[in-house]
């Protein structure tokens, strides 16, 4: 490998095996001094971080709350099936009730509980 030099901003020289020329690499570090030098990153940065952050933490409130995420699957009954009628699932519900459908009601009675 060719001995390298440094040289101030940033670029590298690199001395080739004696015939070849010197190539000259400008190097691009993303840090606090990007933001310094490069303002209109900030905004983007921002943003990108927000939308991050929002992604794990519905994936964690989808994991504690819904019941079509399974994680365990050696549990007695899914959680699909241990919501009742009546319970509200929804972030936000406006005017809607829930009520229990009796048909369905006396066909879960009659079929049973799901059991692997």
């Amino acid at each position: 490998m060719a001995p390298a030099t440094a040289m101030p901003c940033g670029v590298i020289k690199l001395a080739a095996a004696g015939h070849a020329p010197q190539v000259q690499l400008r190097t691009f570090g993303f840090g606090l001094r990007a933001f310094k030098r490069f303002p209109e990153l900030i905004p983007l940065a921002a943003i990108i971080s927000t939308t991050c952050v929002g992604a794990v933490s519905f994936m964690g409130y989808a994991l504690a709350t819904k019941p079509d995420v399974r994680l365990n699957k050696n549990s007695s009954l899914p959680p699909w099936e241990r919501v009742k009628p009546t319970e509200k699932r929804k972030i936000f519900v406006m005017n809607q009730k829930y009520a229990p459908i009796p048909e369905l009601e006396r066909l879960k009675g009659e079929i049973g509980s799901y059991r692997p």
